[in-house]
């Protein structure tokens, strides 16, 4: 005799905390038996290997590679032996040796959050006078962050905010780096590149052992920084493939006069030829997506691919109330209110994050308004990247979102015929972010 049920996250150590899934071990169909690793899962201190409570088969996955889980959040559909529990087990039968076998034998209708976790659920963090409830991982991702969770839309039962609500450091959230040097299978480094007109700040991920030559290069778009790839770079560099990224002019840490579009193409060419050594593949998102674009027909560089997402330059309008209302907030709220229109959950940071920003954008306000008025003039988008798609010689792909407000998706059909497209579906201008497994293998096979 077998039943179907949901197979969830046990705990990882002590406390209710959560990770990010490294690996499926066990595909749909895969039979397994008690003790075997079904998955790995990367928490703050290690990679764990998650073993299979009983005898079964794996039905489907729930949760996908990077994706972000909680204790006891579902990660898969599993058939297993015997006789199904007569009941949800108690939360004093969730510690001792037997700990993984009696969470995961739950019945199949999911459990409350708010129930199974009666101390951490109750915690709150209390911003403008709103009570906030959120599990233990999701307030854990939000403090690495600096995110505040006050105006995080959850997800979860009851409104409960959960690890996948909580924004990414990257475009209009992100506002700062610091140095460090990541444990395990790659190494962080950053450094400023002089260069004619100032220095470019530069991040890069080097993994142990390099499976291919090529050096992925990311560009963000408008507002953004080089934390806006965290998330993919993390995962790239896992597969083996060295990453850099830039702060582009008057974005970050980066200290270049460089105001206009031919202006930030020239100084990130300087920047990548003193730089980076070997073959490069592009990626750029947006702003960064028409920079890269320039970028795979300039000389003195060798380029091995280009992969452009939501790229500004292949038609003629873009929102610009989004841009001019990033550029003339003055308030918080205001601020606020364009950021969400980058997703389709229309995710926003906390105040303390929302205000850092404002405040940067408002220091670097006259150089970034000449950038913007040399690429975008009353909607209208004064760059066109067509000839460079056209001439490049290299493997090119183009990714959009299928709800982004920003740059119509309709757009990416303006391509060449030799441009491979992929429109993602529920994802707004940022589908590195929305779709962001699926988006990053694109990204990496374009090193392949």
């Amino acid at each position: 005799m077998s039943y179907e049920t949901e197979f969830s996250l046990p705990r990882l150590g002590d406390g209710d905390g959560g990770g990010r899934i490294v690996d499926w071990l066990k595909q749909p169909g895969d039979s397994f038996v008690k003790d075997e690793t079904v998955l790995e899962v990367e928490t703050d201190k290690a990679v764990v290997e998650v073993p299979a409570p009983a005898d079964g088969k794996l039905i489907a996955h729930v949760a996908a590679v990077d994706d972000l889980v909680d204790y006891q959040d579902p990660l898969a559909r599993v058939e297993f032996a015997g006789e199904p529990p007569e009941e949800t087990v108690p939360e004093d039968a969730t510690e001792g040796p037997g700990a993984a076998a009696n969470i995961a034998l739950q019945q199949s209708e999911p459990r409350d959050h708010a129930d199974i976790e009666p101390d951490s659920a109750a915690e709150s963090a209390t911003e403008h006078g709103d009570r906030v409830i959120a599990s233990p991982f999701a307030r854990k991702l939000a403090s690495e962050r600096g995110i505040g969770l006050a105006g995080v839309r959850g997800t979860g039962k009851g409104g409960r905010v959960v690890a996948a609500d909580v924004p990414q450091r990257g475009a209009a959230f992100a506002t700062s780096t610091s140095n460090t040097v990541a444990s395990g299978k790659s190494e962080i480094r950053e450094e400023f590149v002089k260069i004619s007109t100032g220095r470019v700040f530069m991040r890069f991920i080097e993994p142990r052992v390099r499976r291919v030559e090529s050096t992925l290069l990311l560009l963000h778009g408008l507002f953004g920084d080089v934390d806006t790839w965290t998330g993919n770079a993390t995962m790239l560099a896992r597969q083996g493939i060295a990453v850099a990224a830039f702060d582009l002019p008057a974005h970050g840490k980066s200290e270049c006069a460089a105001d206009s579009f031919d202006g930030v193409v020239a100084a990130v060419a300087e920047a990548a030829r003193s730089a980076i050594a070997g073959p490069i593949s592009l990626v750029g998102h947006s702003f960064g997506g028409a920079v890269a674009a320039r970028l795979s027909r300039t000389p003195g560089l060798a380029i091995s691919g280009l992969t452009l997402i939501a790229p500004v330059g292949i038609g003629t309008e873009i929102n610009q109330s989004f841009i001019d209302g990033m550029i003339r907030a003055r308030t918080c709220e205001a601020l606020e209110r364009e950021m969400r229109k980058l997703t389709v959950k229309a995710q926003s940071p906390g105040s303390a994050y929302v205000e850092a920003l404002r405040r940067r954008i408002e220091f670097n306000a006259p150089q970034l308004e000449r950038l913007c008025q040399d690429v975008f003039h009353h909607g209208v988008q004064q760059v066109d990247i067509v000839p460079d798609l056209v001439d490049t010689g290299v493997v090119t792909r183009l990714v959009a979102g299928r709800s982004d407000v920003i740059v119509p998706w309709k757009h990416a059909l303006n391509a060449p015929p030799r441009v491979a497209l992929h429109l993602v579906p529920e994802a707004g201008h940022m589908p590195q972010w929305e779709a962001s497994a699926m988006v990053t293998e694109l990204i990496a096979s374009s090193c392949a």
